[in-house]
């Protein structure tokens, strides 16, 4: 029990190490978003992995919902309920996404999408942005 303990917290610390932040790049995923499209929460954004956007333990990433000043609203984890999901492309990954604003007004931001990427490495960061409106 201990064992587990100690390697769960080592994980963490070795996550909270990584000061990487990707850049946007041309990696992109089909999503059902549209840009500038309007939301409201709760919404289940659904991402499909390709061969660029591959999964991990049944998780492709994540998707963190900011307004235009960077003030992060929402935050969701990408699964699949696929238990074949491994060697298709195409697969869906969702999760739904909640947001929280004391604005009563629709909010513009942005939805920005992380890959699951286990190992770390620099090179493997998949990131890309789609603008949209909140609107609780």
């Amino acid at each position: 029990m201990m064992k587990l303990l100690f390697t769960l917290i080592g994980i963490l610390l070795m996550s909270s190490c990584n000061t990487h932040k990707p850049t946007p790049n041309q990696h992109t995923a089909k999503t059902n978003i549209k840009s500038h499209q309007t939301i409201t929460s709760p919404y289940k954004v659904t991402v499909y992995s390709n061969h660029t956007w591959n999964a991990f333990e049944g998780e492709l990433g994540t998707v963190t919902a900011v307004d235009n000043n960077g003030k992060q609203l929402g935050f969701a984890i990408l699964f699949t309920e696929d238990i074949n999901w491994m060697g298709k492309v195409n697969v869906p990954f969702s999760g739904t996404l909640s947001f929280h604003s004391k604005d009563k007004k629709p909010i513009l931001g942005k939805l920005q999408f992380h890959n699951n990427n286990p190992s770390q490495t620099e090179g493997k960061d998949l990131y890309f942005e789609i603008p949209v409106t909140f609107k609780r």
